[in-house]
């Protein structure tokens, strides 16, 4: 499994903002780590995530996502058995503004 360059951006800015609006950085890390476990089950189940329809048509990539803790979805893709994340997104976000 591999992360990209923009998925971990969104992560580490994900962990940032939570600190910030909740002050806790519990709170940050526990969502961090529940990010971190979705992903791990992606390597043993790459096909779990449902395909994500805002994305379809995109390119020629079957794009998935995973959602964890309701409000935030793993986009990824599998290729030659390889899972490649692409980016963290907040659901509460506007899907038409889904550019991976």
């Amino acid at each position: 499994m591999e992360w990209t360059a923009k998925a971990i951006t969104h992560l580490e800015k994900l962990y940032e903002n939570c600190i910030y609006y909740t002050k806790s950085e519990r709170i940050a890390s526990k969502l961090y780590n529940k990010l971190l476990d979705a992903s791990a089950i992606l390597e043993t189940f790459p096909e779990s995530g449902k395909l994500e329809p805002s994305l379809s048509g995109l390119s020629a990539k079957d794009f998935r996502a995973i959602v964890v803790e309701h409000k935030y979805k793993l986009i990824y893709f599998v290729a030659d058995d390889k899972v490649l994340i692409v980016t963290v997104w907040d659901c509460r976000r506007n899907p038409e503004s889904l550019k991976v």
